[in-house]
């Protein structure tokens, strides 16, 4: 028990070596997440992709002055056809989702929805401007109690990270700092369309399916890879803020990629911020019997 919390104030410092970094491909790290998030783990996800038939195009804006920095990356489907439009219409709602609250959620919005044409520059550029304007008005308002304000940033990233014949991949995540002791990492997570309806996959796993086993394997993988050491359930509890032993499912859908479904926990969703954001493979094997039959048709061969 005491080793268990030695190390897991040892965490707050230390990064968390060899983890799976999820759909990003970056690697996740103890003590909280990244500084920002990084462009070229955007810009190289071609290389993530296989049967690359949903074509895309990249949409880049960054702009900043004395109260913060703003910057947009979104990858977005760019053919004409029903299924594409259909899947660029979801990923639009999930910008405006995020970067009209400034990656705050929730049912806060600092930009109000966009109302003009479909065109991705001008999408781009309106919550670009509308998140800036709101950093303003923010350090306008603070300014007779702090003078000299901490500088705010948002960074929204949408990118395509898988394709297979069936399905395609996108994750969304997005990086904010709000003057506070530390930034976040927010978005959506990882969204699956299918690629023959533009449908996006909600339900993965069957109500009620019990994969306690699965999660306790993956997690303490994970904890036991930081801590360098073999660990026991009861030193993975120690590690965890839970009412009780039961370990929820992410909030967020998992990750489809070439090898199983990677599964990612948000900040403090399971673990304390200096435990970054627990993440862990489970192959298709391992995941088919709680799959749904619609996650199924998707997912296996």
């Amino acid at each position: 028990m005491e080793k268990m919390k030695t190390m897991c104030r040892m965490m707050l410092g230390v990064a968390v070596a060899g983890c799976l970094a999820g759909c990003s491909g970056r690697v996740q790290q103890a003590g909280g997440g990244a500084d920002s998030l990084s462009a070229e783990s955007f810009a190289d996800s071609a290389a993530a992709v296989a049967a690359d038939t949903c074509v895309t195009v990249v949409t880049e804006r960054h702009d900043s002055c004395e109260a913060g920095e703003v910057k947009v990356y979104m990858e977005l489907p760019s053919g004409t056809d029903a299924v594409s439009r259909t899947i660029a219409d979801t990923l639009l709602r999930v910008v405006d989702l995020n970067a009209g609250s400034a990656g705050i959620g929730g049912d806060t919005r600092v930009v109000p929805p966009y109302k003009g044409e479909r065109d991705f520059g001008k999408i781009a550029d309106y919550y670009v401007a509308g998140v800036l304007k709101h950093f303003r008005e923010q350090a306008a308002e603070i300014k007779e109690d702090i003078p000299d304000p901490l500088p705010c940033s948002y960074e929204m990233g949408l990118r395509k990270t898988f394709e297979t014949r069936k399905y395609v991949v996108f994750l969304s995540q997005d990086y904010w700092f709000l003057g506070g002791a530390h930034g976040g990492i927010g978005g959506e997570g990882s969204l699956t369309f299918s690629k023959n309806t533009g449908k996006i996959l909600r339900s993965f796993f069957k109500p009620g399916a019990n994969m306690q086993g699965i999660l306790k394997r993956g997690l303490t993988t994970y904890f036991g890879e930081a801590s360098g050491s073999r660990m026991t359930e009861q030193e993975l509890y120690d590690c965890l803020l839970l009412d009780g032993k039961k370990i929820p499912l992410p909030v967020q859908s998992p990750c489809p990629t070439d090898k199983g479904l990677v599964f990612t926990y948000c900040q403090y969703e399971i673990a304390p911020y200096a435990a970054g954001m627990p993440n862990f493979l489970v192959t298709y094997k391992e995941a088919a019997p709680y799959l749904t039959d619609e996650a199924k048709e998707l997912l296996l061969p």
